[in-house]
């Protein structure tokens, strides 16, 4: 038996317009149905939203996802059609997708070093970083979970040419200055509570120096 089409208004345009959970858009002031465009390239429908001169571009999918299952559970998220037709936009066919990188092949020896290697390479960098840094990652469940989600995030753009523990680690960079830049106020040389750097806090932007100087990513590497 088929599911029962339910509308619900769309966020930020409600009594503009309404999406249904069987992946239709119908325009209120218009009183019809919105087709779309299809995004060259990608078979995705795209609809634009509009409202008193301000504009909205979002794929259907995403409109019926957020409005059906929710907001994304983190940035960069983008919606997965479980039966890989993009045109069946059904909320039973859509889910949020961390493991995709958006408009890539999906690329099976990069995701099976992924739930091979991924999770003990951060753990290396984490481990390496206080060894040679002397730079104890307070919070270290959630360093790894953003880690995590960084190196998936990308996971289908791997280049094989590299050695994977070099791409893990790189995200890893990635996200532990993007977590100082949010926790620490550099220019009052203070140094947050996501960080302790042993018994003499340092300033974090040292760190870069400090790594140079003791070849950490070699060290890495040779321990890897």
């Amino acid at each position: 038996m088929p599911d029962k089409e339910i509308w619900k208004p769309v966020k930020g345009f409600e009594g503009c317009y309404e999406v249904s959970n069987m992946g239709q858009v119908f325009s209120i002031r218009r009183e019809k149905f919105l087709k779309g465009r299809i995004i060259s390239g990608t078979q995705t429908i795209a609809i634009t939203l509009s409202n008193h001169g301000v504009r909205c571009d979002k794929t259907l999918g995403q409109l019926v996802a957020e409005t059906f299952i929710g907001p994304p559970p983190c940035k960069n998220v983008k919606v997965k059609h479980i039966d890989g037709n993009p045109y069946n936009n059904s909320v039973s066919n859509l889910k949020w997708d961390v493991r995709r990188a958006f408009y890539l092949p999906e690329n099976p020896e990069a995701r099976k070093l992924f739930n091979e290697y991924a999770e003990n390479n951060v753990l290396t960098f984490i481990h390496m970083r206080h060894k040679y840094l002397n730079t104890t990652i307070v919070d270290t469940d959630d360093f790894k979970q953003e880690a995590l989600l960084e190196i998936w995030r990308d996971i289908d753009s791997y280049d094989a040419k590299i050695k994977f523990s070099t791409f893990c680690y790189t995200k890893c960079h990635d996200v532990f200055y993007k977590l100082c830049r949010k926790y620490c106020k550099i220019k009052s040389r203070e140094i947050s509570a996501f960080t302790t750097c042993g018994n003499d806090p340092k300033p974090v932007y040292l760190i870069d120096k400090l790594a140079s100087r003791e070849n950490f990513y070699e060290r890495i590497e040779a321990n890897a």
